[in-house]
């Protein structure tokens, strides 16, 4: 596939007056990066298939992908987090619609809650 895409990168940078060796510095780039994802999820698969074989105590798949998501989240900030599905529809519940204990039916407007009945 790098083989054939060579000359066509090198018809579009001839017909748009762009110099080939940028498309292809960018391309290097770019498939080192992939080389670089595929090398991180190896290690990640060697780890998490380490720990299914090895850990004390039998370890759940789900347990497993649930913990890993909310530590690549946590690393981020403490703001940031995951909710699975039941969580997250359980959120929308409370933010959607009408609040029966305060009486307020609220919307969203331009990313903002918006109070549009008392």
């Amino acid at each position: 596939m790098k083989n054939r895409l060579l000359p066509s990168t090198l018809a579009i940078t001839l017909a748009l007056g762009v110099p080939a060796t940028v498309l292809v510095a960018q391309n290097m780039q770019w498939q080192q990066q992939q080389a670089q994802q595929i090398e991180d999820l190896d290690e990640f698969l060697a780890v998490y298939r380490k720990v299914k074989s090895s850990y004390v105590d039998k370890v759940d798949d789900k347990q497993l992908m649930e913990g890993a998501i909310q530590g690549m989240l946590a690393s981020l900030d403490p703001h940031s987090g995951f909710l699975d599905r039941t969580d997250f529809n359980s959120l929308r519940t409370q933010i959607d619609g009408e609040y029966g204990g305060l009486g307020l039916t609220v919307t969203m407007e331009d990313e903002a809650v918006k109070v549009i009945a008392p």
